[in-house]
């Protein structure tokens, strides 16, 4: 008879069969990995014993599938990366997913890129973050959340003390997401990296995330690329970046400054001499305070 975690095993394998109709179905990072991985299911007397790291991106796995795996996560006491990227885990799945990792006290890096979590599933994902988890590294870019789902993560982030990156590119976030995420900016204190590539935030929002920059002393890496920014949104960045002293990469590319916004931008860097990267269409104005060959369009 098949023990718990053989059965729950064969369940995943069948499900991924189904989905994604290839032999190998479990992306780990090596083969090493991947018999621990099968090992810690068939051996139920002591399932923790395998792995640190699990990457099962790229899997098409759905809700179901990652109901699956909620044993071998509760298990898995020495777990600190897991990478779920590309999948099809949805509302459901971050459900499964807060209760697999609700006791869990090692998980460092979680990748939960391009898996329609949308803003009702971010709840889940807060739920996963106000745990005991010691988690570093959030990775949710492309996954259909708005400003709703970005109130409740940026609630999170004014009292978190142990999150340093956090990737929410190829999302929803307009003006009103910006401001929450600026709110957040205020009080957090130990978020390094944020990505907000891709996103609909505009002037208004921009504003918003310039008056968090003259406060917050910890963000260092900043990226604001493709949005809706005007040369109003510009200038407001470019104030802010007077007062600003920690941040030293600033990606600005895709936006519609104009020369105005551009020339605004280069003339803060006299007064700011933190920065290293200001980026904004190829040209990193820190190297060429001149605005002549810039392309501005």
């Amino acid at each position: 008879m098949l023990s718990r975690f053989s059965a729950r095993f064969e369940e995943l394998n069948n499900h991924l069969f189904l989905i994604a109709g290839q032999e190998y179905y479990l992306q780990l990072t090596n083969i090493e990995q991947r018999r621990q991985f099968e090992q810690a299911f068939i051996n139920e007397s002591n399932p923790k014993k395998a792995f640190t790291e699990i990457n099962l991106s790229n899997n098409q796995i759905s809700s179901k599938g990652i109901k699956c795996l909620v044993d071998i996560l509760q298990n898995a006491k020495e777990l600190s990366v897991l990478l779920l990227g590309n999948n099809r885990i949805g509302l459901n799945g971050t459900q499964y997913l807060s209760h697999a990792l609700e006791k869990n006290q090692t998980l460092t890096i979680l990748g939960l890129q391009s898996n329609q979590i949308g803003d009702k599933g971010i709840k889940h994902i807060v739920t996963i973050m106000n745990t005991t988890i010691p988690l570093e590294e959030l990775y949710l870019q492309q996954n259909l959340i708005g400003n709703k789902g970005i109130k409740d993560l940026a609630d999170n982030l004014k009292e978190n003390t142990i999150l340093t990156t956090l990737n929410l590119s190829w999302n929803r976030i307009g003006d009103e997401g910006a401001e929450h995420i600026a709110n957040a900016l205020r009080e957090n204190k130990t978020l390094v990296t944020l990505d907000l590539q891709q996103n609909y935030i505009g002037c208004l929002g921009a504003s918003h995330i310039a008056d968090a920059l003259r406060i917050n002393t910890t963000l260092t890496t900043l990226s604001l690329q493709q949005n809706h920014i005007g040369p109003k949104g510009a200038k407001y960045l470019a104030d802010a970046l007077h007062d600003n002293t920690t941040l030293t990469i600033l990606s600005l590319s895709g936006n519609r400054f104009g020369s105005k916004g551009v020339r605004d931008l280069t003339n803060t860097l006299d007064a700011n001499t933190s920065l290293t990267n200001v980026l904004v269409n190829g040209a990193n104005l820190c190297w060429k305070r001149q605005t002549s060959n810039i392309n501005v369009n």
